[in-house]
């Protein structure tokens, strides 16, 4: 499973606007802007950890 996260590394090659080299930078691409949507949203993602068994 892939994780979007921030870093400094390079943005992918655009060939011309929103064409991108190979389907995995297209797809990073993807991330990149699922994170700059979350962020202009100021959303905050929750993840709930699953019940280890442990019962109340």
């Amino acid at each position: 499973m892939a994780i979007a996260t921030k870093s400094n590394k390079a943005k992918p090659a655009e060939i011309e606007a929103g064409i991108y080299a190979t389907a995995e930078e297209a797809s990073f691409a993807k991330y990149g802007d699922l994170l700059k949507t979350i962020e202009r949203l100021n959303i905050r993602v929750i993840l709930e950890e699953k019940d280890k068994g442990h019962k109340a």
